[in-house]
């Protein structure tokens, strides 16, 4: 639910950025694997940008759920990203 939570807010906010349907819809489904696929982009990077890289992905903070860990640093990641997502939807909606 953390997960679907985060790329919901991830897409209200860049519908909220782009006027047209379908480009936000390609734009935040990118962003979306982006996100996902992050930390295998991360592991060709020098060594501080390979830990910020992997921070950022979605599956490194996902799979201690699928099996069954509940870390409160990865709640709180998902949390975040819902949180951010969803203030800065409401000011870009706010600023039209």
């Amino acid at each position: 639910m953390l997960l679907a939570a985060a790329l919901t807010a991830i897409g209200l906010l860049v519908s909220g950025l782009v006027s047209n349907q379908i480009v936000a819809a390609v734009v935040a489904m990118g962003v979306g694997i982006l996100l996902w696929m992050i930390d295998t982009l991360g592991y060709l990077l020098p060594d501080p940008l390979d830990t910020i890289f992997t921070h950022l992905s979605l599956v490194a903070h996902f799979s201690p759920f699928a099996t069954g860990a509940l870390f409160l640093s990865d709640v709180g990641f998902f949390l975040t990203i819902v949180l951010v997502g969803l203030f800065l939807s409401v000011r870009a909606l706010a600023r039209r």
